[in-house]
């Protein structure tokens, strides 16, 4: 875990303190693809990968593709495929430069390869730098606190990947149904 990796925890960790919650930290050598992070939300259980890319300039410019931001490794997107197909809560935290997002682990096999616009389209939460966090905590803590759905759909892809910037995309395009 990089150091900014450590910061975006530590702020996680303090943006969902109280009410019983629990994050908890992981660092896991022995199994390939452990996430980050472990935590109870609202009474749901969930694993967290967290990413710190560079933010790139241009919205269609790839986040993790062609510069020295950490990809994600073929070993964490199985862990999370795994553990979406078991019915369990995945997601990625990316906490770049510019933003915090909070992406559902059925996008995580795509995120090397998707531009910065197509991880805002994928998000169900966003904090920009410098906003009021107290409205943006309680909405983290209840997107966390939510079971995701399993599958994105191939229509829902082909219309990330074909809009401009896409913004057109927003995460209700997803379908809820086990894979």
């Amino acid at each position: 875990m990089t150091q900014r990796e450590r910061d975006a925890h530590a702020w996680m960790r303090n943006a969902l303190k109280g009410n019983g919650d629990r994050i908890t930290r992981i660092e896991n050598l022995l199994a390939e693809g452990t996430p980050d992070t472990n935590g109870c939300v609202g009474g749901m259980e969930f694993w967290l990968e967290i990413k710190a890319p560079k933010e790139p300039a241009r919205l269609n410019s790839y986040l993790f593709r062609n510069n020295s931001n950490h990809m994600f490794t073929q070993g964490q997107k199985n862990w999370a495929l795994a553990q979406i197909k078991a019915g369990g809560n995945m997601w990625a935290f990316l906490n770049t430069d510019h933003r915090k997002l909070l992406i559902p682990g059925v996008y995580i096999e795509h995120l090397n390869d998707m531009t910065i616009g197509e991880a805002i389209a994928a998000a169900v939460w966003e904090h920009h730098r410098g906003e009021a966090l107290e409205l943006k905590h309680k909405l983290l803590r209840a997107a966390l606190s939510q079971r995701m759905p399993t599958r994105l759909s191939s229509a829902a892809w082909k219309n990330m990947k074909s809009s401009p910037w896409n913004q057109n995309v927003t995460p209700h395009a997803l379908q809820d149904h086990p894979v």
